[in-house]
């Protein structure tokens, strides 16, 4: 992972706050007896200049209620605002594998 932070100016405020509106789509399905696929795209902005998120999703039905799911998410958002020395720039990329225990209901 890499960090790149460059301040200019003393007197920053850390906190800085905005509204972005998501639209998505979601895909399961069933490929076997106890297993499934789920895919999940959503598109934002508002706030920020753009934002999106991805999923791929590899999981086993141990029954009805449970199931343990692999997957791999993107999350990327796109934030600028100001000028000067209020400039503000929030340029996110994240990415990485997560295990999940599912509870249906």
């Amino acid at each position: 992972m890499t960090v790149d932070v460059k301040v200019e100016e003393s007197d920053i405020s850390n906190q800085k706050n905005w509204f972005d509106v998501f639209i998505g789509a979601r895909y399961k399905t069933d490929f076997a007896e106890k297993w499934f696929t789920l895919v999940r795209a959503d598109l934002g902005a508002g706030g920020s200049d753009f934002a999106w998120f991805g999923n791929a999703e590899l999981g086993y039905n141990f029954s009805k209620l449970f199931a343990l799911s692999l997957s791999y998410r993107i999350l990327s958002v796109d934030y600028q605002v100001g000028d000067g020395k209020d400039y503000f720039l929030y340029d996110t990329f994240n990415h990485g594998f997560g295990l999940a225990a599912v509870f249906n209901f």
